[in-house]
């Protein structure tokens, strides 16, 4: 669930090239701004995906939560072994969301971001991914993914390490933890970040056209 900024602006999906039949313009548009959706509505663009930008504050101090039964977590991933484990573990669990992808590794771990990996039995089954996005906009944390493998699935391990995460944030002084999330998710993600204490702040719409003729 990488960020997703609401905007105006079109695009086409093949560059910044001439655009030409084939192409597909794309924009995103708050849910809110009913003109502008009435207007691309209009011209004959199609709504596509929601993404929903979420929010829970933080008033003082959390409690971390104990793991589900047999799981363990190690958190400050940077040994090569690890992190090549959890970098598995969020291939797999995003390979259904093509829009979502991983990167390549290298390019994935370059960027340092601070990941635990929640392993059930001693298997690697559930990471969470945690960034700086908006550490200094709303002196928040912010999630940028959360992956449970299909086999560990039902066990209670997102909901323990969003409020592992929350813990964590709370405990370094952050007014709160954000994250996106695609309305997409084949998973009933939404419903379980609104079940831990996430809120919806805005909800941008992608909407599209094919270019049919040049």
């Amino acid at each position: 669930m990488p960020p997703r900024l609401p905007g105006s602006r079109l695009v086409a999906r093949h560059g910044d090239r001439p655009r030409r039949a084939g192409d597909t313009l794309e924009i995103a548009v708050l849910r809110q701004n009913e003109p502008l959706r009435e207007l691309i509505a209009a011209r004959g663009f199609v709504r596509g995906t929601s993404y929903f930008q979420m929010r829970i504050d933080h008033t003082g101090p959390i409690a971390v939560p104990k793991p589900p039964a047999g799981v363990t977590l190690t958190e400050g991933l940077y040994d090569e072994e690890t992190r090549r484990e959890a970098y598995a573990v969020l291939a797999d669990g995003f390979a259904d969301q093509q829009a979502d992808a991983m990167p390549p590794y290298d390019e994935w771990t370059a960027d340092r971001s601070r990941v635990a990996l929640a392993a059930l039995d001693g298997n690697p089954v559930a990471a969470i991914v945690t960034e700086d996005t908006y550490a200094e906009t709303e002196h928040c944390g912010y999630v940028g993914r959360l992956a449970v493998l299909p086999e560990a699935r039902g066990r209670g391990l997102g909901r323990f390490l969003l409020q592992h995460t929350f813990a964590t944030d709370a405990a370094a002084g952050l007014a709160g933890t954000m994250l996106d999330v695609d309305s997409n998710n084949p998973t009933p993600a939404l419903g379980l970040y609104e079940s831990v204490g996430l809120r919806t702040l805005r909800v941008s719409d992608d909407w599209s056209l094919e270019i049919l003729t040049t």
